[in-house]
């Protein structure tokens, strides 16, 4: 039975999880880098399309620390709450505090970057041997902070999640209770469904096409990425139009030649839960959306998302230093390129949209069309999340 639940970092996520977490019975600790900002009792509302809240949750926390040794040594079940590329830093720095004589569990309810590497590092290197993780394909709800350390917002849950899990015996342990209370005790929908792999949350994609797809669009449709008053920024969702639908398809379509090749490499595996992006968004919402624009325009629990930008002078521009860059550039689409290249495929949407950021950062990320080489020195590898920054050089190793 799991009792104790150490949420790491302050991200939106960890403001949804910590009521339904403590409503469910668990002590909830917190790992984080501002403790002076939490409340003892952290609330989320459950608001409909236009604001109103239609429920709320509150959830008294344990230990709130900056401190690992304060909250580690004592969890059943660590899980990071933050952004994909900050994930690997917090495993480093949290790793030496774990538990080695007893079973414990770490997770992340958002796991595209790769996460089963990232724990199978620290776990090789700290000798621990009972540690098992877990991680959902998709953030199980569309969530935001409303006052940070007090309130969260939920706009909605999914219909159906998928969990990839270090082997069979963990979603045992997490199932009835832990994955219950993420979202299906309170929501009433929200179920998980186990996937064969983590191969498979890799390549069923959305946040990494969506976003960088959508920053590409409006970078092209805007002069640059820039607005004289930040009232014309268009919303991120509901003013999506047909050009940025069109990105995001052939941005998908790459990701379906990965794919393909894939199950043809492999035939002997299941890679039930890897989808495309319309076959995803109908599993997860249950929805029946014909078209990419229609997804969104019409999303009740994406309409009020913004897009981020930051004010630079006399105009507003795509915040560069926003998670969609740093997670879903260096931890997506970089990945899927590097398994391109292993496997001698063309990714003309993915060159396009990475020879894009690597110009508006001004970053270094394709050369002549490849990825460029990164030495997995200590300067790249917390940057970048392709296999080679854990020493792997095979896709054999990744898929098993």
């Amino acid at each position: 039975m799991i009792k104790n639940v150490c949420v790491v970092g302050g991200g939106s996520t960890a403001h949804t999880l910590i009521p339904l977490l403590r409503s469910a019975g668990m002590n909830v600790d917190l790992l984080t880098a501002k403790p002076a900002l939490w409340n003892k009792v952290v609330r989320f509302n459950y608001v409909n399309e236009n604001g109103q809240i239609i429920d709320s949750l509150d959830g008294s926390l344990g230990i709130v620390s900056d401190k690992p040794q304060d909250v580690i040594p004592s969890a059943d079940v660590i899980i990071l709450c933050m952004p994909v590329s900050s994930y690997k830093i917090a495993l480093h720095r949290i790793a030496s505090e774990i538990d080695k004589d007893r079973p414990v569990i770490i997770g992340t309810v958002y796991g595209q970057g790769g996460f089963n590497w990232m724990v199978e590092e620290i776990r090789n290197q700290h000798a621990l041997h009972n540690l098992e993780y877990f991680s959902s394909g998709l953030v199980p709800w569309i969530c935001r902070i409303k006052e940070y350390g007090k309130v969260g917002v939920t706009y909605g849950p999914k219909i159906e999640n998928v969990i990839a899990v270090s082997n069979d015996e963990v979603f045992g342990r997490l199932d009835t209770g832990f994955l219950n209370s993420i979202s299906l005790d309170f929501f009433k929908v929200g179920r998980f469904n186990l996937a064969e792999n983590f191969i498979s949350l890799t390549f069923s994609v959305d946040n990494q096409i969506i976003h960088t797809s959508r920053l590409f669009s409006l970078y092209k449709e805007s002069n640059g990425g820039k607005w004289k008053n930040k009232d014309d920024v268009p919303y991120f969702y509901r003013d999506f139009n047909e050009f940025s639908a069109e990105q995001l398809l052939l941005l998908d379509n790459d990701y379906e030649n990965i794919r393909i090749a894939l199950r043809n490499k492999y035939p002997g595996k299941k890679f039930t839960y890897m989808m495309n992006y319309l076959d995803l968004e109908h599993f997860s919402y249950a929805s029946e959306s014909k078209s990419v624009v229609d997804s969104f325009v019409n999303s009740r629990t994406l309409r009020a998302i913004t897009t981020p930008v930051v004010l630079h002078g006399d105009h507003y521009s795509v915040n560069k230093e926003h998670r969609f860059f740093k997670d879903d550039i260096y931890f997506g689409l970089c990945i899927a390129k590097w398994f391109a290249q292993e496997m001698c495929i063309a990714t003309p949407q993915i060159d396009l949209i990475l020879q894009w950021a690597q110009e508006y950062l001004e970053d270094d990320l394709l050369a002549d069309g490849c990825l460029i080489d990164f030495p997995a020195n200590n300067a790249n590898r917390f940057k970048y999340g392709i296999p080679t920054m854990y020493g792997i050089h095979e896709i054999d190793v990744l898929v098993d």
